[in-house]
């Protein structure tokens, strides 16, 4: 793994700033390079409407030299410091980026200026082309940038390794709960000196007294103390040992219960967990319009896509256009969810080749499925065949972003899970969506279990700008093709 790699992680995690702003400043020269080669086409396209009509060749000598505007450029990003304000955020990332693309008309607006005073004959119109055409410019060339950096990130980051300290009945809810979070791995857990006992599915590697030499051993990235489980003696070893070693501890308190979420505080000369109710009813109002809209304009957008891939399917195979299945919603509600059909009929079920599911749980893909039509091979592809569930989203049963729906056959008839209480009851809290976590990291490719840290990730985290990150990273996955069968 190479530093560069390494070094960059993104959203929420921890990004090699060196190496961002190295990217950054090639993906704002190249986007600019990009917008100057496009502005020249559009000038010389434009020719019939507009005073002057230039060759190809004319236009050489009346354009903005390229290496002007990247010299210019230069002298402004140095000067001003462009690219040493850091932000941490996608966000604050193309905040930044919008600023410096306003600098660059404002720089330009000046040159222009600058040689209409001296005389010096010129294309205006190519100026005016250009001074919209480098914003775009820089804009795509710096999402594509943060969308490369934030794959590269999670397909090149090891998970946390972790040791949990512990006893009884403590002790199982924190490995419970650590089981479904991504971003961690359980290497084993430590016991007190008279309390270890071997667990199923998680080796005890030894005693709180051998803490550190555990932590060498297993190379130990944090260590997770389920306090009420230990006596004060115990827990003031783990944290001195995990102090004069230098890895981050967490504290697992008791469970508080009751809906809202817990902010900790210290009152009563102790540290306390106080819970408070939820307030988002705003937040999910926002998603809900900004869904409408988004699956308004998408349904525009997408309308010759979808009239192709339905003509398509009926020309190549015998059957409806259209998929329905009844799916678990919100609260574990069935709806009728809409695909366009890419098998052939009668063969659109899970009957008959259990025996080749490739997945286990609640999953069921087989990646060469001889159920599947050459159309719909190349549908599942691009995720074509997921279009439909537009309408899903107008109809209020989906959104845009959130945990997969699974088929209702699949889930017991509440719509919940017996075996995977806990993860059934977090994702039906939430509507669920045609993209999401597991979809950007990679779909099919992924295991029951990952998928399950993942619902149980994106639920728990949940706020508009995890939706907004998702989306954008969302038409690169597709486009890649990653885990789509």
């Amino acid at each position: 793994m190479t530093p560069a790699v390494s070094g960059v992680l993104f959203l929420g995690r921890v990004v090699h700033r060196r190496w961002y702003r190295v990217c950054s400043v090639l993906a704002d020269v190249t986007g600019l390079g990009l917008a100057w080669f496009l502005s020249f086409g559009i000038r010389l396209l434009l020719n019939p409407v507009m005073r002057r009509s230039f060759t190809p060749g004319a236009l050489i000598q009346f354009a903005i030299p390229l290496w002007h505007v990247l010299v210019l450029w230069a002298i402004a990003a140095i000067t001003l410091s462009l690219y040493k304000d850091w932000k941490d955020s996608l966000g604050g990332m193309l905040a930044n980026t919008v600023r410096r693309a306003m600098l660059f008309c404002g720089i330009l607006a000046a040159y222009g200026f600058f040689v209409d005073f001296h005389d010096a004959a010129f294309s205006r119109g190519f100026i005016t082309i250009l001074a919209l055409a480098g914003p775009v410019g820089m804009l795509t060339a710096q999402y594509v940038l943060v969308v490369v950096i934030a794959w590269l990130g999670e397909e090149y980051v090891p998970p946390e390794r972790v040791i949990v300290a512990g006893n009884g009945y403590c002790l199982e809810e924190v490995l419970e709960n650590l089981s479904l979070e991504s971003g961690y791995r359980v290497v084993g857990i430590v016991t007190p000196a008279d309390q270890a006992s071997p667990r199923s599915g998680v080796s005890v590697r030894g005693t709180i007294r051998h803490l550190a030499e555990i932590i060498n051993r297993d190379r130990v990235d944090r260590l997770v103390i389920a306090n009420s489980s230990l006596t004060r003696g115990d827990l003031d070893h783990c944290v001195d040992v995990s102090s004069r070693m230098g890895i981050p501890t967490t504290h697992a308190l008791a469970t508080v219960y009751g809906g809202g979420p817990v902010q900790l505080a210290y009152q009563f000369g102790m540290p306390v967990a106080v819970s408070r109710p939820k307030s988002n009813a705003g937040m999910h109002l926002i998603k809900r319009v900004f869904d409408i809209v988004a699956a308004t304009i998408l349904l525009v957008l997408c309308a010759p896509v979808l009239l192709f891939c339905a003509a398509a399917i009926k020309l190549t195979s015998n059957g409806p256009v259209l998929y329905r299945s009844l799916r678990v919603g919100k609260g574990g509600r069935y709806f009728t969810f809409y695909k366009f059909r890419s098998m052939y009929v009668d063969q659109c079920g899970a009957r008959g080749m259990a025996g080749e599911n490739e997945q286990s749980g609640h999953l069921f893909k087989v990646r060469h499925d001889p159920r599947v039509t050459t159309v719909g091979k190349w549908m599942r592809r691009f995720s074509l065949d997921e279009l439909p569930q537009i309408f899903n989203v107008l109809l209020g049963n989906m959104s845009l972003v959130g945990p997969r729906p699974l088929p209702a056959s699949d889930l017991d008839p509440d719509g919940q899970s017996s075996r995977f209480a806990n993860w059934a009851a977090v994702r039906s809290s939430v509507t669920p969506g045609i993209t999401g976590l597991w979809q950007v990291k990679g779909r099919s490719d992924l295991s029951f279990s990952e998928m399950i840290a993942l619902d149980t990730e994106y639920v728990r985290n949940w706020s508009l700008g995890v939706d907004l990150r998702i989306l954008l990273v969302t038409p690169v996955v597709v486009f890649t093709g990653r885990g789509a069968y």
